[in-house]
């Protein structure tokens, strides 16, 4: 199962691109890049 963030999400505006993206961090933002969208329009 690949896990990817959404289109426009720009991890590394969050995350230093210098240091590697835990994996954990990776889908957490993954997780929440999906569910933001929907929390935002109800």
């Amino acid at each position: 199962m690949s896990c990817c963030a959404p289109a426009g999400f720009d991890l590394h505006a969050l995350y230093p691109a210098a240091r590697p993206v835990p994996a954990k961090t990776r889908m957490m933002l993954s997780m929440l890049g999906r569910h933001l969208p929907e929390a935002i329009v109800r």
